[in-house]
């Protein structure tokens, strides 16, 4: 075969693959932001049980620690004690990247207070 010209298009893959990654970007984060939500989500239960744990065994006074380690990274932490319980809600910012969805996420716990005698 010869005299036939080959034409080459070199660069070619490179102009589809730039043109297409933005969407493909774009999809992978709204793909992954529930799995990021239900990470928050995860944490601020886990915090709200063991605020709401060590209320019920110790007291007030001895959560005090424990909800300024939680709330310095952000979170607020409210406990209100309804007579013989107690229920601890933690709530969540999304991170920054996440901002924009306008979501607090939260979680919240009922412990029933041991008597103390």
């Amino acid at each position: 075969m010869s005299g036939v010209m080959v034409r080459q298009e070199n660069g070619m893959v490179s102009v589809e693959t730039a043109l297409g990654m933005g969407s493909l970007i774009a999809v992978t984060l709204c793909a992954l932001a529930p799995l990021v939500g239900w990470l928050y989500v995860t944490d601020a239960g886990h915090s709200a049980r063991e605020i709401a744990r060590e209320y019920a065994l110790h007291g007030q006074d001895q959560v005090a620690v424990m909800i300024e380690h939680v709330q310095s990274d952000g979170s607020e932490v409210h406990v209100e004690r309804e007579g013989e319980y107690v229920r601890v809600t933690v709530s969540k910012k999304l991170p920054h990247m996440l901002s924009w969805i306008g979501v607090d996420l939260s979680r919240s716990q009922l412990a029933m207070v041991e008597p103390r005698g």
